[in-house]
């Protein structure tokens, strides 16, 4: 066996109060507290939208800092790319699936070609009993599918419904859209659209002991009027089958 091995990375943000700021609040503990819970809690939200962002991105971002996302784990296969420390250009088994060029058209409902394409990829990502639990793609190749489906085929997963997310059903797969999927944008003279199928039970988002989203202790710095603390997670994305993950690029053509 060869086993993957991916690196620690790291996400982390401050928080800081003034001396300003705790002084104006310092006749009531109670608003000091409310103060500092509104800072992390608006923190910690700006980390979450952070780190779906580089879930979208291949980590090489930031000098090589951000986490492995989906960009490398369920690459473009322009060339096969070395992942977790296995070269998938020597080992045929650590490649994703993956088709290029799939046209679709501006028209509703999209080509054949799209939709031919996204049976290709399903089954190709299919062996047996393991079938994709996901599917992502930006938010035109949704409304795309989404005005492929007459009324009362427009089926969605509930789980991740009550979640919050909105979803369409291909097969049995649950889909979403993500704002920070490749050729997400709308706007006009955006040719290229990504979509990936995911296998969830063979990617995992492991994070450090002790490092989810802590909270460290309040310092405060020398040359500042101020206290400043940290939240810190230790993390990175994990796959361990490349073969039942396929990403499709979808070329938009005129109507």
């Amino acid at each position: 066996f060869t086993a993957a091995e991916f690196d620690w990375k790291q996400v982390a943000g401050s928080v800081t109060i003034s001396g300003e700021e705790e002084f104006k609040n310092s006749g009531s503990k109670t608003k000091v507290i409310n103060l500092l819970q509104s800072k992390i809690t608006q923190l910690e939200l700006s980390m979450m939208l952070e780190i779906n962002r580089q879930l979208q991105s291949d980590g090489t971002g930031t000098g090589g800092k951000e986490i492995t996302g989906l960009a490398l784990a369920v690459e473009d296969v322009a060339s096969f790319s070395t992942y977790g420390g296995i070269n998938s250009s020597t080992f045929p088994y650590w490649r994703n699936q993956w088709l290029s060029n799939v046209v679709i058209t501006e028209a509703s409902p999209p080509h054949n070609a799209f939709m031919d394409g996204l049976r290709t990829l399903y089954n190709s990502c299919s062996r047996g009993k393991v079938k994709p639990t996901v599917i992502i793609s930006d938010q035109f190749l949704f409304e795309k599918y989404e005005a492929s489906l007459v009324p009362n085929e427009r089926f969605m997963d509930m789980r991740l419904g009550d979640a919050g997310f909105l979803n369409l059903m291909f097969k049995a797969t649950p889909w979403v859209f993500d704002d920070d999927m490749p050729g997400a944008s709308l706007t006009a003279g955006s040719d290229n659209h990504e979509l990936v199928m995911l296998n969830a039970d063979f990617l995992k988002f492991v994070m450090g002991k002790g490092k989810n989203f802590v909270v460290t202790d309040f310092q405060r710095p020398e040359n500042q009027d101020a206290k400043v603390s940290q939240i810190l997670l230790y993390g990175n994305l994990t796959c361990s089958n490349r073969q039942r993950q396929g990403r499709m690029n979808v070329d938009k053509a005129d109507s």
